[in-house]
């Protein structure tokens, strides 16, 4: 069994990096590890649960148990590899592997993480757009976990400034979770983006899943943005895992009266740094803040309708806010958006709101 396997086994043990790391201090190798007799493993200091657990694990792989969830079509990046992420392999607990899906090179660029509620607000989507498109089309790799809201909206302006995005899932990724943005998964990878998880092909999410993938979307970046969310989102673990990992937290300020905004108000409060433009963060994603900033999107429309409505939609809107300042009647915004869905050109992202894509 080569080195990865040996990684991606101890990993479906539930085994962590310093426990592996101990092991491998007094036992020499990982082959030396999965070898090791339970009095080995003991006097090399694993825990009674640890031997038994990798007892367990050997007859799990005799009997085949194994093999067909680690062997596939998805690439497996050991902490061992030159190619896993350098960020990631200097937090506290990082994941012995990733089942990787699509380039590996957004892996290796500057990676900045945007994470909120599932549940946004017009503006908390506006916000997103705007903080996050620019810094993307600078070539900085957008990370988030491909939820339903901020997150799939912070992947939108990734592709929409033609940049690079990363999706981290809490299930295996073959399984493009939740399911209602698989075609956003989709559109990730045919971006030259990738769909990573430190569980194998064929895991399906589990709440606690979920907990553990945040602290890797944290990870994989110098800096994190929360944008919206409630006291009880996870967005807040994720801002969490970033201050125990001494990375840069930034928050959007938000109105006080409302639920999504009670998160990133009390994160300013707690010290997080403001962010109300892309600028806020180009010193610390190390980019020149004198920089113009890129436009990176050519309006293409078949008509007066669809040229106003592309314009108006360089950020999130609701219908009845495209319908008040475009002049235009609500049957025709109603037509128009319709239409140019089916085109490619813009996309609903819920709730009556559409943001334009590339």
């Amino acid at each position: 069994m080569n080195n990865v396997k040996y990684w991606a086994t101890f990993s479906q043990l539930g085994l962590g990096y310093r426990t592996v790391k101990q092991l491998l201090t007094a036992l020499g190798s990982l082959e030396a590890i999965w070898q090791a007799d339970r009095q080995q493993l003991l006097a090399a200091g694993a825990s009674a649960a640890l031997a038994d657990k990798l007892e367990v694990g050997r007859q799990r792989l005799r009997s085949g148990q194994y093999h067909e969830r680690v062997d596939g079509r998805f690439e497996i990046v050991s902490i061992e590899d030159s190619r896993y992420p350098t960020l990631l392999r200097e937090i506290h607990s990082p994941p012995l592997v990733l089942y990787v899906r699509g380039d590996l090179t957004a892996l290796a660029n500057r990676c900045l993480t945007v994470v909120g509620t599932r549940i946004p607000s017009p503006y908390g989507l506006r916000a997103t757009h705007t903080i996050t498109q620019p810094i993307a089309a600078e070539g900085v790799t957008i990370v988030s976990g491909l939820a339903f809201g901020i997150d799939a909206a912070a992947h939108q302006a990734a592709l929409a400034a033609k940049g690079t995005t990363v999706a981290v899932l809490g299930s295996g990724v073959d399984l493009i979770t939740p399911f209602g943005n698989a075609d956003l998964g989709r559109r990730i990878l045919e971006a030259s983006g990738t769909i990573i998880s430190e569980y194998p092909p064929g895991t399906k999410p589990e709440r606690h899943h979920f907990p553990q993938r945040n602290r890797i979307i944290a990870g994989l970046s110098r800096a994190t943005v929360i944008v919206e969310a409630g006291v009880k989102s996870g967005a807040l673990l994720t801002a969490r895992f970033a201050l125990e990992e001494n990375r840069d937290l930034f928050a959007v300020p938000g109105p006080i009266d409302a639920p999504t905004s009670a998160g990133p108000n009390n994160l300013l409060k707690l010290g997080a740094s403001p962010v109300t433009g892309a600028d806020d963060l180009r010193e610390v994603l190390g980019l020149d803040r004198h920089a113009p900033l890129p436009n990176t999107i050519e309006l293409r429309a078949d008509n007066a309708a669809e040229a106003t409505l592309l314009r108006l939609l360089a950020e999130p809107r609701h219908i009845d806010e495209l319908v008040a300042i475009s002049t235009l009647e609500t049957s025709v915004v109603n037509a128009t958006l319709s239409l140019l869905e089916m085109k490619g050109r813009v996309r609903h992202l819920g709730g009556m709101n559409y943001t334009r894509v590339s």
